[in-house]
């Protein structure tokens, strides 16, 4: 049987969509400490059509000690949801460890606005939730695979700080044409609609930041646990606050 966690189940500063249903299956806790390996949190989103190939990338970086979040977001449809929770609580595995947690309801996202953003501080906020025993949080798409088993990820992490977070950027300050797209003032809608829709981009500009350096990088991000709790709770509503500073800006590629 499926069990749908309300709203009154999340704390008041959980982000309003990361309050949505959620179908949970019971959390045990793994060994910690020193000695033990870590834990990784896992976010997996995607899209319509996309559940088997979640399925797929979730067997392939499964691991009994790590927990894992998927969501497909609001382009899927209620059949292609409730398709995934049945598939995962058929895995028997799955069961057994009670580490895979369905997303109940998606909501829109646009990949190069700052809806993406919010999908993202929304994931760590459910994640917080539902376990307070992992160590470091990542991001993946259903297009990213593995090129290394989790036992060796694990055991690679092992012996790494717990306070270290890892970030992929270009090395120097952003290009040119990442500058023009930072000056570029721009409306995501995905934030307040219930469908994906395309950034809208103003025809006038803004002056370039210079109170701090701008990088390029990449989106996929392995953070630790301290930090998304800053950005998830140690400001009120930082989310909601940063998701607010960003929305006027496209994530450059």
């Amino acid at each position: 049987m499926l069990i749908a966690l309300s709203k009154s189940w999340f704390y008041d500063h959980t982000p309003a969509a990361a309050s949505e249903n959620l179908q949970n299956f019971s959390v045990i806790v793994p060994s910690k400490g020193q000695d033990y390996p870590p834990v990784l949190a896992y976010w997996i989103c995607g899209t319509s059509g996309d559940g088997k190939r979640m399925l797929r990338l979730l067997k392939a970086i499964y691991h009994p000690r790590n927990q894992y979040l998927l969501q497909l977001d609001a382009e899927s449809s209620d059949y292609e949801r409730a398709e995934l929770v049945v598939s995962v609580q058929s895995e028997s595995l799955f069961r057994a460890f009670g580490n895979v947690n369905v997303v109940g309801k998606g909501y829109a996202i646009n990949e190069m606005g700052s809806s993406a953003l919010a999908a993202i501080l929304n994931a760590a906020a459910l994640l917080l939730k539902l376990s307070a025993d992992w160590d470091w949080f990542i991001n993946l798409s259903v297009s990213d695979y593995p090129l290394v088993s989790q036992d060796d990820l694990l055991h690679a992490f092992t012996s790494l700080p717990r306070d270290l977070n890892f970030i992929n950027y270009t090395g120097g300050d952003a290009e040119k044409n990442e500058i023009d797209k930072i000056n570029q003032i721009v409306v995501d809608p995905s934030l307040h609609l219930q469908k994906s829709s395309h950034l809208y981009y103003a025809v006038e500009t803004r002056a370039t930041p210079d109170a701090f350096k701008i990088f390029g990088g990449s989106p996929w991000l392995i953070l630790t646990r301290a930090f998304m709790e800053y950005c998830v709770q140690g400001m009120g509503q930082p989310s909601k606050k940063i998701t607010n500073v960003l929305q006027q800006h496209s994530i450059p590629t």
